[in-house]
Order: C-alpha cells, then structure tokens, then sequence
C-alpha cells in the first residue's frame, strides 16, 4: 500500500492547481514540487502548504513531468496483479490517504487527463482514512489527521500539511 497527499493551492478540486505530491510507502518515499502560477492560487492555502517561492524556484518541475515521476514510483510499488483486455499482465498500486476520496484523488484524476499521464493504480482499492474513521465513530473532537495521529498514538512526524509528513 501506498500512501500518498497532495498540496495544492487552494481548496476547489476543480481549479486548483497541485504545488506538492507525497507518497511513502515502507522506507522508500516519494516526494516531488510542481511548477504551477502562484499568483493564481490563495495565500492562505499556499502559507499553510509551506509555500516558499524561493524553494519552488529552485526544485519545482513541470506538472506533466511530476505526473510522470510519482508514475513511475507507483509502478515499482504495485503488487495487484492485473490483467488487460488485450491479455497483457500488468500490476498497479493501492493508494491510500487521509481525505483523499473527496480531494486529492479527484484533483490527481483531473491533472492526469490534463497532462495525460496514466497512473497504474487500482480505482477500486483507494483507501480513504477520513472514510474509515467515520466508519469507526470515534471518541474524537474531530477527524483531522492530526487529531486521529494522536488518538492512535502515532506521530505525523511534523506539519501535516506538508506532502510527504
């Protein structure tokens, strides 16, 4: 299982633009800065996503190469054996995040018809844990990630609004 957050630049899934995509999986991680119009997106999003411009000047790379990048680090972790119409065995990813269902994987499905990027991920196994943690009905004041860290003692290891934390 992968898993993975997107920053973004604002909260719309239907016009903001990706600043961030993170991913871990066991040790290896994954993380990569999308180039993307700062002056378009909002200050409030971009200041709580650590938005440096001076950082993203240096690191950022085009969307479509990102795309392309967390592509292929998904494929070296896929383990769900698949097999296509045409009779060719391939594998994709399980994807798994806090909120994801309703925000970073709509936001991930769009770039990648924009940018026309294909990434091998089962659609049908995306674990959502804002989802599970609904499900659960915890005693909990609210379902933030944080908050659920704390619950189950598990350290975010930082600001959770950072991709890879």
């Amino acid at each position: 299982m992968i898993y993975f957050d997107l920053e973004t630049d604002g909260l719309n899934v239907e016009t903001c633009q990706i600043i961030q995509i993170g991913a871990v999986t066991g040790e290896q991680q994954f993380e990569v800065k999308l180039r993307f119009e700062a002056r378009e997106g909002q200050a409030e999003a971009l200041a709580l996503n650590s938005y440096d411009e001076t950082a993203w000047q240096n690191a950022a790379i085009p969307p479509g190469a990102a795309l392309a990048r967390f592509a292929a680090f998904l494929s070296l972790h896929a383990t769900v054996p698949k097999t296509s119409a045409g009779g060719r065995e391939y594998k994709v990813a399980t994807l798994a995040g806090h909120n994801i269902l309703k925000f970073d994987w709509p936001i991930l499905v769009r770039y990648c018809a924009l940018y026309g990027c294909f990434l091998p991920v089962d659609f049908g196994r995306v674990h959502d844990t804002l989802e599970l943690a609904k499900w659960l009905d915890l005693p909990v004041p609210d379902l933030k990630l944080g908050t659920l860290a704390n619950f189950f003692h598990v350290a975010p290891g930082g600001d959770t609004h950072d991709a890879l934390v």
